[in-house]
């Protein structure tokens, strides 16, 4: 399970990253990177909460 919970995290910070690039670059791309801002943040504290982030 931590290898998905890690894969899925790593998939969050590129999505973010290319929201990042494409909001950046792109004219009018402010809603294509609040979209992907918005995903990947689901996808990656989908996998922070598999890995068990926070429980003690």
């Amino acid at each position: 399970m931590g290898y998905l919970a890690k894969a899925l995290q790593l998939f969050g910070m590129l999505n973010l990253m290319v929201g990042l690039y494409i909001g950046l670059t792109d004219e009018r791309g402010m809603w294509t990177e609040l979209y992907l801002l918005g995903i990947g943040s689901a996808v990656f504290f989908l996998g922070r909460r598999l890995e068990g982030g926070g429980q003690r």
